[in-house]
């Protein structure tokens, strides 16, 4: 059994609270980089990290802290400054963010058996809001947005692009023309994401991805349910038949 080096106080997101950790070891990794100046040289930037592996003694849940400092961190007298960083990010020093829950269309499905494509791109797009891989996250969006032009017949044979097969899917009166033209904004963002790297805010994610839900409900969600519901009524009216509960004429 290794014999721990060290003891010290760490927040525990398991036990919710600061408990003695165990340290067991450490790796340092460095990176410089300097010039030469009139025969000397000199450091013109680097950073350093001690990365410590720490395993608290209540719940025995292991985390990474990295002691690092860099050329820009030091106190008054020119001596360096370090701060800890710790992984998985401590739940008291890290605010907490809502996190988005993929949900769950039936009515996109062609068969009732498993998530269908354009599902596991919407789960993929939420992950990545949720990670905050925003970039990621705009371009999830917008293929979203294209994976429905499709699924409504419009493909790259009717429209080459994106934009082409929102003006078709503006004609096909699925959805009111104010609502497909509102669409290009989800567009704007995408692009802006893929060809300019423009990141866009959480917000804008956020109500995106509200957006293309809200979609997902009217275009496929509301006619399952309903059509579901139909179904469920005439069977238990047919079965009310059987058992003589209404009459037959």
């Amino acid at each position: 059994m290794i014999t721990p080096i060290e003891q010290k106080k760490i927040y525990c997101n398991v036990c919710s609270g600061f408990t003695n950790h165990n340290f067991f070891g450490s790796h340092s990794a460095d990176y410089e980089e300097a010039e030469n100046y009139n025969g000397e040289l000199r450091y013109v930037y680097y950073e350093k990290s001690i990365y410590k592996f720490w395993v608290c003694k209540g719940c025995d849940t292991a985390i990474l802290e990295d002691y690092n400092t860099n050329i820009a961190m030091t106190n008054e007298d020119g001596e360096n400054i370090y701060e800890s960083i710790f992984w998985p990010p401590r739940n008291n020093l890290t605010p907490k963010k809502k996190l988005l829950t993929p949900k769950i269309f039936i009515g996109l499905r062609d068969s009732p058996i498993g998530p269908c494509d354009i599902e596991k791109s919407y789960n993929e797009t939420i992950k990545a809001f949720n990670y905050d891989l925003s970039m990621l996250c705009a371009i999830g969006i917008r293929a979203l947005l294209e994976s429905i032009c499709v699924k409504q017949g419009i493909t790259d044979s009717e429209a080459f692009g994106l934009e082409g097969k929102l003006k078709i899917l503006k004609n096909q009166e699925h959805l009111p023309e104010n609502i497909v033209e509102g669409l290009s904004s989800l567009k704007f963002i995408g692009d802006k994401a893929a060809h300019k790297l423009i990141t866009p805010t959480k917000q804008e994610l956020q109500l995106s991805i509200e957006i293309i839900e809200d979609i997902f409900n009217r275009l496929y969600e509301i006619d399952y349910t309903i059509m579901n519901k139909i179904n469920r009524l005439s069977q238990h009216i047919e079965k009310g038949k059987k058992n003589g509960f209404y009459p037959s004429k």
